[in-house]
């Protein structure tokens, strides 16, 4: 019984620290491929992924600038 309160005193933090935008896009309730050029939501998902990515040198992927999870676990 003590070793799960501990385990979840030690989870909280971890899941307290989730991005809701990672998780939104990971489970697909936002999907940036369908909206349309204007969408305020386009908008407001690049200002989001630049303030949070960094373009890798190699330019095919991205990296975190600070950390990131989505369901407790890093990203």
């Amino acid at each position: 019984m003590v070793v799960a309160v501990v385990a979840c005193l030690v989870a909280g933090p971890t899941w307290a620290a989730d991005d809701p935008q990672v998780q939104r896009l990971a489970t697909c309730q936002d999907a940036w491929n369908d909206w349309k050029e204007g969408d305020p939501r386009l908008k407001q998902f690049v200002a989001w992924f630049e303030s949070r990515l960094r373009r890798n040198d190699d330019g095919a992927a991205f990296t975190p600038k600070s950390p990131l999870s989505a369901f407790g676990l890093p990203v």
